[in-house]
Formats: structure tokens, sequence, C-alpha cells
């Protein structure tokens, strides 16, 4: 999974990376998760897509897939990166909302 330091990119952002939390977008000119999230209802969206996505993970060292999901009867698409390290084996390196483009 990833680090307890890119879960905190992934909300606040740092450098140009991350900032996907509500409020936090513009720094870096990111998609946002909706503003009723917290930080445990976007953890659960991740997790929900990693368990739909878990065979294209598995048949993959790293790459994006995107997922439609329903969080408390919004719709949402989140889309999570994932890459394969040599220590961790295959680690998620981002999650955040996916936007056509982004």
């Amino acid at each position: 999974m990833l680090p307890a330091r890119g879960v905190w990119i992934e909300f606040y952002g740092y450098d140009d990376a991350g900032g996907h939390m509500h409020g936090y977008g513009w720094i870096h000119d990111k998609p946002e998760f909706p503003d009723d999230w917290d930080e445990k209802k976007i953890l659960g969206a991740c997790i929900d897509t990693m368990r739909s996505k878990v065979s294209a993970i598995a048949a993959s060292s790293g790459g994006r897939k995107d997922t439609n999901l329903v969080v408390d009867g919004k719709p949402i698409r989140v889309a999570i990166t994932w890459d394969t390290d040599k220590k961790r084996g295959k680690c998620i390196t981002s999650f955040f909302p996916a936007i056509d483009g982004r």
C-alpha cells in the first residue's frame, strides 16, 4: 500500500504532487474528492478500487486503472496507479478522482 507520507501528499499536496482533498486542489490545479469526503472515505474508495481491479493489478508490474464507484449514493470515478518495488513488491503509488483528460 501507499506509505503514510504518500497518503498525506495525496490528500494535501507537496511540491507538484497530490492535493486531492477538497480545498487543496487549487494548489497544484488537481481534481478534488467531494467536499463531504474525509480521509477515511477517500481511503475506502481507494481500497474499493483496488479490489475491483485486482486482476489487472496482479497481471501488470505497473499502470493505472480507473473505476466507477457509487459512494453514499453519489457516482465518482476513482483512479489508482501502482508500481512494483524490489523491496516491497506491488504498491499503490497514487489515488485520485479521475476526471476526463486527467
